[in-house]
């Protein structure tokens, strides 16, 4: 037989349940009639047993707390119901260019016939067109009239140039700069855009601008 300094130690080892089963077969009238192989299947049965009880009881616990948790969470907050909003758009700029297209209504009743009608009010469609952009040439004409007894023929002063032996004018140029610095657009599809609208300014052309640009811009700032 066990003694208890033994069981002692079977508690300190966590086999509570070996040595909760060995009390009990000990104290059975029949138990003398157990091998030590059955004594020890019963045991181990126990222990088994106690340990999976065990795990059972601790995750029925966790499982407790954290449905404490979310019933105390759901109580603390309060979800507002989604309200789908109807979009309102934006007013249009003030100084967009408008234009007014007026549909004649009809002259008679379609539904009677009758020609004495009066107005019930109208509705107004907006609808958002682009117009093109245009490209204008400026020809600057320079006429030299020299007197009939003069030796020099006066040659009035070329027109103004953003820059050096440049054709480009100052608005085009900005145009150019800004959709280059402002808007992050590669030359080559500036220069394909071009091309696109009828006119052929080569990517070099552009690059050449925008350097001229770009030196004036530095200058000024200094």
């Amino acid at each position: 037989m066990l003694t208890h300094p033994t069981l002692d130690q079977m508690q300190a080892l966590g086999l509570g349940g070996m040595a909760s089963a060995y009390r009990d077969l000990a104290d059975q009238s029949n138990a003398d009639d157990l091998s030590r192989d059955e004594w020890l299947g019963l045991m181990l049965d126990r222990e088994a047993a106690m340990r999976a009880d065990k795990r059972l009881t601790n995750r029925l616990a966790v499982a407790r707390l954290r449905f404490a948790a979310a019933a105390a969470a759901a109580k603390t907050q309060s979800v507002r119901a989604f309200a789908r909003k109807r979009p309102v758009r934006k007013p249009w700029p003030e100084n967009i260019e408008r234009e007014r297209v007026v549909i004649e209504p009809p002259t008679a009743c379609a539904c009677c016939g009758g020609s004495r009608l009066s107005k019930l009010g109208e509705d107004v469609t907006e609808t958002l067109e682009e117009i093109p952009r245009r490209f204008k040439l400026i020809e600057t004409s320079a006429k030299s009239l020299p007197a009939a007894t003069a030796r020099r023929s006066p040659q009035p002063p070329a027109p103004f140039h953003v820059t050096p032996r440049g054709f480009i004018g100052p608005q085009l140029l900005a145009t150019i700069l800004f959709d280059k610095v402002g808007m992050h657009a590669p030359l080559n599809r500036q220069s394909a855009r071009f091309k696109a609208e009828g006119i052929e300014l080569p990517l070099s052309t552009l690059a050449d601008q925008v350097g001229h640009g770009t030196f004036a811009a530095c200058r000024s700032s200094s």
